[in-house]
């Protein structure tokens, strides 16, 4: 799904702000076709281009988490819905509302956490960002340090204060940021601060 800026039939630029149509009559069913997670494979730029987000730059704790050096933040390596087995996520990441996302992230901590740690919570936009990988696409991520990453919208914990019911997040296809209704489904990925 390629959505354009502005009103007018012009890509977005890399790092620049969607905005699109949210009502229509032809949104749900899209939206339901595009909740299937893409198993694309995934496509980087010229080798001579530097990467903004090089493996060196996280740290793995073999439980499945990184910190990555630069923020001193600590993610997990795998979208909500998918188990880290033997160095790989495994399973289907699942698709829920920015409501869902906040509540399961709330549960998750109160039953225990993951890794050993019980402060994970949803990233805030800028967070969310700092992990995209531009020299890639489908997914816009390391898939080194990120495995399985589905292609698709990652919402964070940013809300849109232009739109009473919107949220930010960015989307793993290509990197774009997006803003859209809060009940729509998207993936999630945690995170926590190391210090």
């Amino acid at each position: 799904m390629n959505f354009m800026c502005g009103w007018c039939a012009q890509p977005c630029l890399e790092g620049q702000m969607q905005i699109r149509p949210i009502i229509s009559v032809w949104m749900p069913l899209v939206w339901a076709v595009s909740l299937v997670p893409s198993v694309e494979a995934q496509t980087c730029k010229h080798k001579n281009t530097l990467p903004l987000t090089p493996t060196k730059d996280f740290k793995s704790h073999q439980d499945g988490t990184v910190t990555h050096l630069k923020t001193g933040l600590m993610w997990q390596v795998c979208s909500l819905g998918q188990n880290w087995q033997k160095g790989k996520c495994v399973g289907k990441a699942k698709a829920m509302t920015w409501q869902q996302a906040m509540l399961t992230t709330q549960q998750q901590n109160q039953q225990g956490g993951y890794a050993g740690h019980s402060d994970w919570r949803l990233p805030n936009f800028k967070e969310l960002k700092s992990i995209v990988e531009y020299q890639c696409f489908d997914p816009a991520i390391n898939q080194r340090v990120f495995p399985n990453t589905p292609s698709e919208y990652y919402w964070s914990s940013t809300p849109d204060v232009d739109s009473r019911y919107g949220a930010f997040g960015i989307g793993f296809d290509r990197g774009e940021s997006f803003s859209d209704y809060r009940d729509d489904y998207y993936f999630i990925r945690l995170v926590r601060e190391t210090h």
